[in-house]
């Protein structure tokens, strides 16, 4: 093998050791007989939160964009919007809203 190659190797099987390490520490250091509360629980606050820094980041780069834009972003988030409240699903949310987006961006020729 080359030295270069090596090298490659064990950069990535330190990362993988790492990694693995950072992820396992929690359980080792924290073992409680109880399940986490609801929460503090990640897989309840993520989603949330990126959907909430996607539509910040997406209305905020709008700004500078034309009317037409705005329009299209404003429908499409109020649609994204309303079948969260009404599904409680965010694939259905997300995909219908680009849908929206891209419809009114197709109709308005923007």
């Amino acid at each position: 093998m080359k030295t270069g190659m090596t090298d490659a190797i064990i950069l990535t099987l330190i990362m993988s050791a790492i990694t693995f390490a950072t992820r396992l520490l929690p359980f080792a250091l924290f073992r409680v007989k109880r399940p986490p509360s609801a929460l503090i629980r990640a897989e309840n606050v993520i989603p949330p939160a990126i959907l909430i820094i996607l539509v910040a980041y997406a209305l905020q780069s709008q700004g500078a964009l034309s009317g037409d834009l705005r329009i299209c972003g404003a429908a499409a988030s109020a649609v994204v919007i309303l079948l969260h409240l009404v599904f409680r699903n965010a694939l259905i949310s997300i995909f219908s809203g680009t849908a929206v987006y891209m419809f009114l961006r197709w109709i308005l020729g923007a």
